[in-house]
């Protein structure tokens, strides 16, 4: 991915400094190719990979910029300039893939930012009103303009630590917002705002379709979706987690001849592993494995608490420190995140109660909590001041809720794709990807629309997608599939599978007997589980590096609360979930952190 900032700013002289001294910070990571581009009244800077998509236009009275890989309805790659004459009359275009794109009209003072249909590509902006406009992918980058201050606010905090993510585009830092999914940021003259861009299809025009119907649309559409975003003629890299999503991804690809080289994290023995081994077999590829080491998380906190400033919690260490692996494979590589949000409507079923037969944001706000902190808890750790704060944020995130959309199907659809999609399982994205540009062919309008042409009892689940694998991929479908669990059962089990679980699981019991009496621990085998575990050796160098500024975080948290909570260098935290159950934790954490950058309390 490409690490970028556009400004707006009439003051030559302190536009010119503010750009070089961006130039000279903007690379996250080492080996990127920086670049400075100015015109009348504007600068854009940027970072990337040497082999990243990245277009620029420099056309008369003005300029245009695409990072990625924004492609039509027929798969065609959109050019600079294209984009730029698409907008020229207003931000009513958007594009498929995974992509951003900036353009400067400057006779009439205008400048355009958009981003892919989900806002995966994340983009901030900040305006003095009077004129200074600042974008870009990271708030970080803003810190150098000296009409910018990172004061907090306040209202942002409240919301990374009651969901994990952002709520109503808040960040951070005081009048930073994100980019809202759908919409294009505008600028005239002094006025800035955001414009809608892209709306999801809500009509369940499928409806009358018997189920196979409706697994039918998803395979011709998926398959025609991985046909244009990962065309052969490259090679791809792929991260095969031994889930359904990378194993669908891995059958289409394969099915089209397309060379892949699939990466699995971990070690031979997990769970994860094994999976994406028997996946590899079955369809004869190279499988390449490596493991996030211990070591490497430190500096990893260090450029996540910088670069993502708590946008998406803190529990996104580890993805700060693959860039390296998955760069050796290609420049491109195909990603699954968030394909069960899109085509799987995984926590649909979150917003159902079983006890009333209804749909509702009450019965899915426990699970949006579940990743940061309880309203109440969150009260007994804020100064009593900012507790109102705490109630209207949650009135925020219900209006959220039911603002996207009329029906329950669709707001617990969109809400989730919206927030913890985005957020939890989507900012994974930009860290691994300044090494080789993800390709993603869910973020694309007709997958979208077909899967919200779907009802509930189609969709959600996994249902469709699930019946999809067993149906075109019968063979991937009869192999061990990892669930972030010890189950394994294979989604078309044979009778030898269920067998075999009956009698793993007696060993298993037998197994945690025996090391119970002495005394012994189970080693952790799923991948997932020990990548984020608080107790670690990475983490462990986390928290150590993050002590020391414990007790000066800002002045709304009472510290000698905080520190109930907040576990010292040397204690073991003991959780039944090691992922879920720290999740506020690392917040706590990666507060800490960001909080040497704020000028302000």
């Amino acid at each position: 991915m490409a690490n970028w900032l556009v400004v707006i700013d009439g003051d030559e002289d302190r536009r010119a400094a503010y750009a070089a001294k961006v130039k000279s910070i903007v690379a996250p990571i080492s080996d990127l190719n920086v670049s400075l581009h100015s015109g009348t009244g504007w600068s854009a800077v940027w970072a990337a990979a040497k082999t990243a998509p990245v277009d620029f236009d420099s056309g008369s009275g003005g300029g245009a910029l695409v990072w990625g890989e924004a492609r039509d309805a027929t798969g065609e790659l959109q050019t600079a300039a294209s984009i730029r004459m698409a907008w020229r009359d207003g931000a009513i275009a958007q594009w498929d893939g995974f992509y951003t794109a900036a353009a400067v009209q400057e006779a009439e003072h205008y400048l355009t930012v958009g981003a892919d249909l989900l806002g995966i590509y994340p983009v901030y902006y900040w305006t003095d009103t009077n004129g200074v406009v600042l974008v870009a992918t990271s708030p970080e980058l803003f810190r150098a303009h000296p009409r910018f201050t990172p004061e907090l606010n306040i209202t942002g905090l409240v919301g990374i630590l009651l969901s994990n993510g952002l709520v109503d585009g808040q960040t951070l830092w005081r009048n930073v917002r994100r980019l809202t999914p759908g919409r294009c940021l505008r600028v005239e003259g002094i006025g800035v705002w955001e414009e809608e861009a892209y709306q999801v299809p809500m009509e369940l025009t499928a409806v009358d379709l018997p189920f196979a119907g409706h697994v039918e649309q998803l395979h011709a559409s998926v398959k025609a979706a991985v046909k244009r975003h990962a065309p052969t003629g490259r090679p791809y890299g792929l991260l095969l987690s031994g889930g359904l999503d990378s194993r669908l991804l891995a059958g289409y690809l394969a099915e089209q001849n397309a060379r892949i080289e699939p990466l699995t994290f971990g070690q031979s023995q997990d769970i994860e592993m094994r999976c994406a081994r028997a996946v590899t077999t079955a369809l004869g590829l190279k499988h390449h494995t490596t493991e996030v080491p211990a070591e490497a998380y430190a500096e990893a906190a260090q450029r996540l608490a910088r670069w993502e400033v708590l946008a998406a919690g803190f529990n996104g260490v580890p993805e700060w420190a693959m860039h390296e692996a998955i760069g050796s494979l290609s420049d491109r590589v195909v990603a699954g995140h968030i394909f069960d949000g899109v085509i799987g409507g995984i926590h649909i079923g979150w917003a159902y109660d079983p006890g009333t037969g209804q749909m509702g944001f009450e019965k899915l706000l426990p699970t949006v909590l579940a990743w940061g902190f309880e309203p109440e808890v969150l009260k007994t750790l804020l100064v009593h001041d900012v507790h109102n704060i705490v109630d209207d944020v949650m009135a925020r995130l219900q209006q959220e809720y039911e603002g996207v959309a009329e029906s329950e199907h669709y707001r617990a659809w969109l809400f989730d794709l919206q927030h913890r999609q985005r957020f939890h399982v989507g900012s994974a994205i930009w860290p691994i990807s300044f090494a080789a540009w993800p390709v993603m062919p869910f973020l694309d309008r007709d997958v979208m629309a077909v899967s919200a042409a779907m009802p509930s009892s189609s969709i959600a689940d996994r249902r469709a997608q699930i019946a999809l694998l067993v149906r075109q991929f019968p063979q991937l479908a009869q192999l061990p599939i990892d669930r972030n669990s010890y189950d394994i059962l294979p989604l078309s089990p044979r009778f030898r599978d269920l067998l075999a679980r009956s009698f793993n699981y007696r060993a298993q019991a037998i197994k945690k007997l025996v090391r119970a009496q002495l005394g012994k621990a189970k080693p952790e085998r799923v991948y997932y589980r020990r990548l984020y575990d608080i107790n670690s050796p990475g983490w462990l160098s986390v928290r150590q590096i993050a002590e020391p500024y414990r007790n000066q975080l800002p002045a709304v948290f009472l510290r000698d609360k905080v520190n109930t909570i907040l576990p010292g260098v040397e204690e073991y935290v003991q959780v039944h979930n090691p992922v879920k159950d720290t999740s506020s934790v690392k917040t706590l954490l990666g507060m800490a952190l960001c909080n040497r950058r704020l000028k302000t309390q």
